[in-house]
């Protein structure tokens, strides 16, 4: 998590407001296959703001779509990773 995070201060400093994302949504899946359901639902919303920021439209669909699967009640019980669960 600490690398993530590194990466996050560094693109947050060049302005790469993709790359932003791209690293919050890498968070959430780590914190996710952790059991930490909430706190990635709270970071696939960030990369979602962020996304919608720069109206970068295609890549807002596959974070809402992962968001969207961990707010499945299965998902919120076993803490498993959704089924389709990427990003490109």
């Amino acid at each position: 998590m600490g690398l993530y995070q590194q990466s996050l201060t560094l693109t947050e400093m060049i302005g790469n407001v993709k790359g932003q994302a791209a690293t919050l949504a890498m968070m959430a899946s780590l914190v996710g296959q952790q059991g930490e359901i909430e706190r990635a639902i709270r970071l696939n919303l960030q990369a979602a703001a962020s996304l919608a920021a720069i109206t970068a439209y295609g890549d807002l669909a596959t974070v809402l779509k992962t968001w969207v699967a961990w707010n499945r009640p299965s998902t919120r019980l076993t803490g498993r990773r959704p089924c389709g669960y990427r990003y490109g």
